[in-house]
């Protein structure tokens, strides 16, 4: 399976205008990757059986694109973090408690999974696969963590 990441998280600043030709320089700072990591997160929630918290992360980003400017803004950045946290604990029952997922781990989740790199051919190494999904995610919240600390929004691609 091949991975995928697509799409770029916009940090801006509050009150993006809806006039396209300034919306640039709003942009303070960008995050790429950003919507697929969003999207591994879900996966990593769903797969662990916690499809309610995926579902929150779901719930926000849909909000925010049925805006004319899809943009997460204070509170629901804060929410879209809170969403996050915890997803290490819960993604350890994919694998061992050292997150390294054993053979007989690897075929159930292989039918289950859209975005994991579990790729078993000759020089990939499946059985890292919830360790860098993991790593992925903690880099995003880290980001929006510090986007939230600079008062910025955020707007997806």
């Amino acid at each position: 399976m091949s991975r995928r990441y697509w799409g770029t998280l916009y940090f801006v600043k509050p009150g993006l205008s809806n006039d396209s030709e300034n919306a640039s320089e709003s942009v303070v700072d960008t995050y790429r990757n950003g919507p697929s990591d969003l999207a591994v997160a879900m996966e990593l929630w769903a797969l662990s059986g916690h499809r309610d918290r995926a579902d929150r992360i779901r719930a926000l980003l849909d909000t925010a694109n049925e805006r004319e400017n899809p943009i997460l803004a204070g509170d629901e950045v804060r929410s879209l973090i809170e969403s996050l946290e915890g997803i290490e604990s819960a993604a350890r029952s994919l694998g061992g408690d050292d997150g390294v997922l054993r053979p007989e781990q690897l075929s159930p989740l292989l039918e289950r999974s859209k975005l994991l790199d579990l790729d078993n051919t000759p020089g990939h190494a499946p059985e890292y696969a919830v360790i860098e999904a993991l790593s992925r995610v903690q880099a995003l919240r880290n980001a929006l963590a510090d986007a939230h600390a600079r008062n910025l929004d955020v707007a997806l691609d």
